[in-house]
């Protein structure tokens, strides 16, 4: 059934190219065909500007603008944007060996890691969702890594030790062993924040921006919590510290 939403989308209101994207990169029984006709239709739908939209509708508003300082007009038909959403299909292009055909939208999101556009969140995300995300696509691509790695070091070194819900904490344990860095005070607190029951809460990561309403997951948290301990103690396994 989603395979078969997926390739009509653009006559839908609510498919969107942010959790397809997602979905097409972790489920290995999608085959190779219906992963490029997706792909086909996303390039298919690009902007004036070459980015791509939060929504494969050709109808619906282009809500999730995510561009500094611009504000869209109500009515207007500007297509809106997502930075996190354009690091997801990026993933998902890279993975399958696609990724030049989306130049425009990896300069576009380099220039927002570069000028820190993300400090106060997305649209609808975190800025540790951002900088997760951005690290699963950096980790897919040698030719991302080898751009992105100076900067998005520096990046992520200038979250550590800042606080957040564990669910943030995690995302920036896992972006930053994506380039060999780990914060030893956020596995410390990340450590200190487990429940009784042995998950981790987490207060909210994605939000509706019209209604305000925030999402969160405590069982999102509790399994990137547990990947991102894991991380650590392999780290510190092959330094030799434990």
């Amino acid at each position: 059934m989603f395979l078969e939403r997926c390739s009509n989308t653009l006559n839908t209101t609510s498919d969107d190219l942010d959790d397809t994207s997602i979905a097409l990169t972790v489920d290995p029984t999608v085959d190779m065909a219906t992963k490029n006709k997706i792909m086909d239709e996303i390039l298919s739908i690009r902007t004036p500007d070459g980015l791509v939209p939060v929504y494969f509708s050709a109808v619906r508003p282009r809500i999730g603008v995510y561009l500094p300082n611009r504000k869209r007009k109500k009515g207007s038909l500007t297509y809106a944007l997502d930075v996190c959403v354009c690091v997801n299909v990026l993933t998902l292009f890279y993975q399958n060996n696609r990724g030049h055909e989306l130049d425009t939208v990896l300069d576009w999101v380099y220039a927002c890691l570069q000028y820190r556009a993300y400090l106060d969140g997305t649209y609808f995300y975190t800025t540790e969702a951002f900088l997760y995300f951005l690290s699963r696509l950096i980790s897919r691509s040698d030719e991302v890594r080898e751009r992105f790695k100076p900067l998005f070091r520096e990046r992520i070194s200038e979250r550590f030790t800042l606080g957040g819900d564990s669910l943030a904490l995690a995302m920036r344990i896992l972006a930053g062993a994506t380039v060999g860095l780990i914060s030893v005070v956020d596995y410390e607190k990340l450590l200190s924040m487990q429940e009784e029951d042995g998950s981790w809460a987490n207060t909210w990561y994605y939000k509706f921006p019209r209604t305000s309403m925030l999402i969160g997951n405590d069982g999102l948290a509790t399994a990137l919590a547990v990947k991102a301990i894991e991380t650590v103690v392999s780290h510190r396994r092959r330094q030799g510290v434990l």
